[in-house]
Formats: structure tokens, sequence, C-alpha cells
């Protein structure tokens, strides 16, 4: 049975290397992650999914980060709807039986709005087929450090040779080394070896922040420094949308057709 990896932005695909080794799934990328300075990441993540044996989807940066955020904030979902609806053909038609997201951590809008699209794409496509998809998610910011994860998750402890090939993809995604630097302070070594993928059911609630998502303070910070012009907010913004998009999902239409 097939798996795929559908992420916010370039770059999450190292969190769990050691999966896309051993799985080989195709992998979807929302964002280009190109950020505020307009440099795509998508190369860079293209060759580690290929090197890694496994296929990029047919979403692997279908926006530029700024039109994800100004799509949030006009509250349109029709670029999002147009990814999910991609995706969830692309998990028909190769059969794929397992779908592993972005958590939802309050860190990024568009991490959470990717755990909320991944819900609604495994959602309809077991609608259309029958077949049930089961759903992991893998965390971003606050990755699960317990020493005995419960049974609903799926650990997997690399080996040295697997841990080797990680640390070079990582190495050599040039566009992230802080960012990585930072992630292996936090977590050590034995956070980055050790991949946790949690279960989570994808018709149930993901969890809610209730105005303190941090995504929501830093765009404070930032609209208050002249960065922003306006906060991304959970319940103003991605809520709403998230249900716009779960109806257009539902309806099962494409372009008004049934």
């Amino acid at each position: 049975m097939t798996a795929a990896l559908f992420i916010g932005h370039p770059g999450h695909e190292l969190v769990v290397h050691g999966w896309l080794e051993r799985l080989a799934p195709r992998v979807y990328v929302l964002t280009d992650g190109s950020g505020a300075v307009a440099r795509s990441r998508v190369p860079s993540s293209r060759e580690v999914v290929e090197r890694a044996g496994a296929s990029p989807g047919g979403v692997f940066g279908a926006m530029s980060d700024r039109d994800a955020y100004a799509a949030v904030l006009l509250g349109d979902p029709s670029p999002f709807v147009e990814v999910a609806r991609t995706i969830a053909d692309e998990l028909v038609q190769h059969d794929v039986r397992t779908l592993v997201s972005d958590a939802v951590e309050g860190y990024n809008p568009v991490h959470d709005l990717t755990r909320i699209l991944a819900d609604a794409i495994a959602i309809h496509a077991e609608e259309r087929t029958g077949r049930p998809v089961a759903r992991f998610e893998i965390g971003l910011v606050d990755p699960p450090l317990e020493r005995d994860p419960p049974a609903e998750a799926s650990v997997l402890e690399l080996d040295e040779a697997e841990w080797e090939r990680k640390r070079a993809a990582a190495r050599g995604y040039v566009e992230l080394q802080v960012e990585l630097e930072a992630m292996l302070a936090t977590r050590g070594v034995e956070g980055l070896r050790r991949e946790v993928l949690w279960s989570v059911e994808p018709r149930a609630l993901p969890p809610r922040f209730g105005g303190s998502a941090r995504y929501e303070r830093f765009g404070r910070e930032r609209v208050s420094r002249g960065a922003y012009g306006q906060v991304i907010e959970e319940a103003a913004h991605v809520l709403p949308l998230a249900g716009l998009i779960g109806h257009a999902l539902s309806s099962g239409a494409r372009g008004g057709s049934p």
C-alpha cells in the first residue's frame, strides 16, 4: 500500500527523512517556502525527496508563501481546494492508504492549515473509494520526545547509515541551516534520530488555541514593527477558511459538476 506526505513548506520532509527512505512515499508541498525573501526552496526539497527514493507529487510548491497568506487573510478557499482536489485525485489513482502531514501546533498558519487540508483530503479520498486512509502527523516545532510513545504512534529509530544520510541531506539544504541548527539545539541528536508519526483521526477537531496561537503573537509583533500589514488570526481567518474548504470538498463538485 502506498503512503504519501503532505507538508506546508519545503524542508519539512527532513524531519522524516528515514521514513521517506523506508516507505518511498509520494510527497506533496503546499507552498514554495519563499517567505519574505522570494527565494523558492522547491529545488532543494525536490533533490532531498528524490535522493531518498521518494517521488514528488503533482502538488510541489503550489503557491508562494505570500499568495498563501494573502488567501488566508481574504478567506479565499479556492487555491487550497484546488490543491486538495489534486492530491485527493492522486491518492485515489495510486491507492494511497496512509497520509502523513504537518501537525497543528499554532506556530504557523500554513502548517496548521496543511494538517486541516490533509484531514479533508483523506476523508474525500475515502468517500470516493470506500477504502480507509490512515492519518498521521509529524511535530515540527513541538516534537514528541517521550521515551515511550503510546501505541497510536509509529516510531522509527534510525540506524547509523540512515542517520548519516539524514545528516548529509540536512547539511546540503543550504536555505535552512539556521533553522536546522536551532532544531538540533532544541531536540538534540537523539530527538532527530527518532522519527515519530502520531496517529490522528481526520474527523476529530484538531487542537484549538483560543487567541493564543503563536503565529498571532508573532504577527502582532511584526505588525507593530511595520513588517506585516495585518495579523492572521485563528478564529477570524484559519478556522472559517477550514470550514469553507471542508464544505467545498464534501460537496464533491469540481467546477460546479457533481
